[in-house]
């Protein structure tokens, strides 16, 4: 098991690298003002976002990475379960996005707009997360002597 969890650390430790790389890119593009965006960049960066996005999210949902931090910090629990809810709320919203990019809308203000917003929100969900993860191991270190 120990094995499997230094893996899973390991593979989210990749992702972590990978997702950070793609949001710095995906903002790059939309800091351009709108009417220079090249929407066929910015749609596929945003698919590969997305894709890199889903598999960070289940790695972290799925080999108890924020559960580590509820059993080192019980008191944690309510905001481990509110980081994990917004998961849903950035993919959803990155989905939403790509699916308004493909059907070609004409709003490119509007998308651009909701971009810049979500690579905000998804860089202040990391942030928390490490945050929370930091904590834990923090407090362990601060343990007796």
């Amino acid at each position: 098991m120990s094995e499997r969890r230094g893996h899973g650390i390991q593979s989210l430790g990749a992702e972590h690298a990978i997702l950070g790389q793609l949001v710095q890119r995906v903002t790059e593009i939309v800091e351009q003002p709108p009417t220079d965006v090249d929407l066929l960049v910015l749609l596929s960066t945003l698919e590969d976002l997305a894709a890199h996005c889903g598999k960070h999210m289940a790695l972290e949902e799925q080999d108890g990475y924020l559960s580590n931090v509820v059993q080192r910090m019980p008191n944690s629990s309510h905001t481990v379960e509110a980081v994990l809810a917004e998961h849903d709320t950035l993919r959803n919203e990155l989905a939403d996005v790509i699916k308004a990019l493909r059907a070609g809308s004409d709003a490119i203000d509007e998308i651009v707009a909701r971009v810049r917003h979500w690579t905000v929100a998804m860089e202040n969900h990391e942030t928390r997360e490490n945050q929370l993860v930091q904590e834990a191991f923090d407090s362990d270190l601060g343990g007796g002597d």
